[in-house]
């Protein structure tokens, strides 16, 4: 049986704005796109996802909620007030759960289910049209799931080149900092590495201890103190700031990444791009990239940036472009259009 194809609800896993509710932003602005009504289910606390869905002009549903526990409940009481026609996007676990077993449902992981909620997957996937994943590593983990990569926009700076003469080599981290992100490792690494190496070397961080707990806050914060290589904190700032202040991008993660979107933004970019093989990032970058580090190795992170460093210019733009046209084909907008519009006529029943 065909679904409604009026609308299309999409349901968030946080009011904050973090990895997930960006590409729900991403998601619905694809889908809007291609003609639908999109309408964005949030708690009514935190705001941000609401606020900023808005300002954006779509359609929203504020569940009354200050806690993850309330949305749940509220989410289920909705869902099946309004009936389960309409089509259900339950962009992550927690809408999943709380609309568990409810028909004409799009559950789409970020992440593997962990915690409280590992528990209660079974019963979040019931009834599930489909089940989405952003990464092969995920699909592995997940049975029967569908393979539905996230993807970023172009980021465009001024500066393209890559040739480091002339000044301080920038290194840059933007996102979370914590340790399972793998922000002491490349504080440690880029230690060893300005050591080795006959040029002078610089962090750039981006972000912050966002979703960080107060002990790894701490260690975060000793680390950074303790660098032996000048440290540069831009706060929380856009993507094209970011890259327009860096010579080389690095995503040092220690925990298996689900998908990485940081790595499909440098790619994006342009920018030489260093990775852990933690998780999806190797599966993101391609079998055939030359700078990938080994996860939680100091070492082998410090070698792989000096790798970059010393790299032939011409080399170094190549293996750029490379990774660029890599985003193009598979990790820019117009291929999560693309995304969205098989997904949606397979399930509407085109």
């Amino acid at each position: 049986m065909s679904v409604s194809q009026e609308r299309l609800f999409i349901a968030a896993n946080n009011g904050d704005i973090g990895g997930g509710e960006v590409m729900l932003l991403a998601i619905a602005e694809a889908a809007r796109a291609l003609g639908k009504s999109i309408v964005i289910v949030a708690p009514s606390a935190p705001e941000s996802l609401l606020l900023e869905a808005r300002k954006r002009g779509f359609e929203t549903v504020e569940i009354p909620a200050k806690s993850r526990q309330r949305y749940l409940f509220g989410l289920r009481k909705w869902r099946k007030k309004t009936g389960t026609q309409s089509l259900l996007w339950c962009n992550g676990l927690l809408p999943a759960a709380a609309t568990g077993g409810m028909k004409h449902r799009i559950v789409h992981l970020h992440q593997l289910p962990t915690g409280k909620l590992k528990a209660a997957w079974a019963f979040a996937r019931r009834s599930a049209s489909v089940v989405l994943v952003p990464s092969a590593h995920m699909k592995r983990e997940i049975s029967n799931a569908v393979l539905f990569s996230n993807w970023s926009d172009e980021i465009r700076v001024l500066d393209e080149a890559t040739d480091f003469s002339g000044h301080d080599v920038r290194i840059g981290f933007i996102g979370r900092f914590s340790s399972d992100k793998g922000l002491p490792i490349l504080i440690d690494a880029l230690n060893l590495a300005a050591r080795k190496s006959d040029v002078t070397l610089r962090l750039v961080l981006a972000g912050g201890p966002k979703f960080v707990d107060i002990d790894d806050q701490r260690r975060i914060v000793e680390a950074i103190e303790d660098s032996e290589v000048p440290v540069d904190l831009l706060g929380w700032v856009r993507p094209e700031q970011f890259f327009a202040k860096i010579d080389i991008a690095v995503v040092p993660s220690v925990w298996a990444e689900p998908f990485g979107l940081v790595a499909t933004e440098a790619m994006s970019a342009r920018v030489p791009l260093v990775v852990s093989d933690a998780g999806a990032l190797p599966e993101i970058v391609g079998s055939e990239y030359p700078w990938i580090a080994e996860a939680g190795d100091t070492e082998s992170l410090a070698e792989t940036i000096l790798n970059v460093i010393r790299c032939p210019e011409s080399k170094k733009v190549a293996v750029v472009q490379s990774a660029f046209e890599r985003w193009d084909l598979l990790y820019s907008p117009k291929a999560g259009r693309e995304s969205v519009k098989k997904l949606l006529r397979t399930i509407e029943g085109k």
